[in-house]
């Protein structure tokens, strides 16, 4: 709103923070900096050039100034010096007149100085904040997922990808990075059946992969040795191991021809797309790769879980998280998805325990101590992190706010009482208005097992009782966030088009 005013001459001055100066587009005739040192007292730096140089730009609105006029406020002792200064040096050294005599050493014993405790800022530090050199600027934040996918049903060309990674600014160092992650990300929707690369990805080296059942057989098991000797006796073997295989020669690429790449070499040409591609371009509230393996397994899930999956993807404040903390089984029972799936598949794969899935056995006598029971949204996170290993910014908050609105038939303010969050509820309020936007999202899309009619009336109800709740308490910003939804949805569908 203030950028909105300013930009309309409505407001003469605006006072902000350093971080809005230089991030708002507030273009003036004048730009006042009060200071050009920041941090803690004793420990105060100067401003970075680049900062700086941002400020500095706001001087002088294109369309009315030919020029612009960057101030920078001297320090209050500065300001008292000087003025002490004036007026000493008013009364001349060589006055005659003893009452100027008097006065100049008056004004002499009550001569203000810089304090030692005090950080002070110049000319000469402005000066050299002008003549700095632009800051080398680096891209924020990893090459997005569904920027990603829409550039590959653009063209399956990997190398075009590299190109637009390359063009990102940033230092070599970085662009390496960017490059890994970027095939790291390839291999993850190669792994989820979203393209298809070229060359195929290589087979596990031996020593990455699992350990198979065969193998068992064959290997002779581990003895575990007792007393003094036979400690001394592992270390040593375990010692001369570890020194054969430093010593074992590598086989190079350039010297072996016929050598194949491991998984950390592998570098993809072609990545084409799959029809299930197009299925990461609808997540825009969530992670599109956790949005599209929620799809997968949702449709065996009831209500309850699917609420928790949606509800957990939508970041939510740590401090209020734990006013609406997921009941435990015994007011949220475990759903069918939990049940006949999940539960099964992740301790088959060794990912938790018993008793992180369903609690203590009835014969474990120790009440005391054991593990915290995981709520459904953290189970599914274990197996979507154990099928796609290589999605690293993965990032969920279990909550359930909708799901008690929901049990008051979308009563915002029942919902309110019941979790006992009065000072809260704006954080809630936003947090169920994204929900609605976020299950619209997942209505576009229909999991196996369940009919597409079925799946998207039941979206439906939710979000039309979610809505009609949003709009008893503040109907102008209901409204207001579907409406620039829909509008964002028009705009993408052009742009594709």
């Amino acid at each position: 709103i203030v950028e909105f005013l300013f930009q309309r001459k409505l407001l003469s001055v605006t006072v902000c923070t350093e971080t809005l100066s230089a991030g708002m587009n507030l273009p003036a005739r004048s730009v006042v900096m009060t200071a050009l040192l920041k941090g803690p007292p004793g420990k105060k730096k100067s401003v970075e050039p680049s900062v700086a140089h941002q400020i500095f730009g706001r001087a002088g609105r294109p369309q009315f100034d030919d020029r612009g006029f960057v101030y920078a406020l001297a320090h209050e002792d500065d300001v008292k010096i000087l003025r002490w200064k004036e007026k000493y040096d008013s009364i001349p050294e060589d006055t005659k007149d003893p009452a100027l005599i008097k006065a100049k050493k008056a004004l002499k014993k009550k001569a203000p100085t810089r304090r030692k405790t005090e950080q002070y800022w110049d000319e000469g530090l402005f000066e050299r904040l002008k003549a700095a050199k632009p800051g080398n600027l680096a891209s924020n934040g990893p090459l997005p997922w569904r920027l990603l996918a829409y550039l590959l049903q653009i063209s399956p060309d990997v190398d075009r990808i590299r190109s637009v990674v390359a063009k990102r600014l940033m230092d070599s160092k970085q662009l390496q990075q960017a490059r890994k992650s970027l095939n790291q990300m390839l291999m993850a929707l190669h792994t989820g059946g979203f393209v298809t690369l070229e060359p195929e990805p290589p087979e596990p080296a031996a020593d990455e992969a699992e350990p198979s059942e065969d193998s068992n057989a064959t290997t002779a098991p581990e003895k575990k040795t007792t007393g003094t000797l036979g400690i001394l006796l592992a270390e040593a073997q375990k010692n001369l191991e570890t020194q054969l295989k430093k010593n074992q020669p590598k086989a190079d690429s350039a010297d072996d021809p016929g050598r194949v790449a491991t998984s950390q070499e592998y570098s993809p040409t072609k990545a084409h797309p799959n029809p299930q591609l197009s299925e990461l371009l609808v997540f825009r509230s969530i992670h599109p790769l956790y949005g599209a393996f929620l799809i997968q397994h949702l449709g065996k899930a009831d209500l309850n879980e699917r609420i928790q999956a949606l509800e957990s993807t939508l970041e939510f404040p740590g401090s209020v998280a734990k006013s609406v903390r997921v009941p435990p089984p015994e007011q949220l029972p475990h759903g069918p998805l939990s049940l006949e799936f999940l539960h099964p598949e992740l301790l088959k794969r060794g990912l938790a325990t018993e008793a992180e899935l369903v609690g203590k056995s009835d014969d474990d006598d120790d009440d005391r101590w054991g593990p915290r029971m995981l709520t459904f949204a953290e189970k599914m996170r274990l197996l979507f992190e154990a099928e796609f290993p290589e999605v690293k910014n993965l990032r969920i908050q279990p909550v359930w706010a909708v799901g008690e609105m929901l049990r008051f038939h979308g009563d915002f303010n029942k919902c309110i009482s019941s979790l006992q969050c009065a000072k809260q509820e704006g954080i809630i309020f936003r947090h169920v208005l994204r929900f609605i936007l976020l299950a619209g999202e997942f209505s576009q899309l229909t999991p196996p097992e369940i009919e597409p009619a079925e799946w998207a009336a039941q979206w439906k109800e939710v979000t039309d009782m979610l809505t009609e709740g949003c709009r008893q308490v503040d109907p102008e910003s209901t409204d207001k966030m579907i409406e620039d939804s829909h509008a964002a949805d028009i705009v993408e569908g052009e742009s594709a088009l």
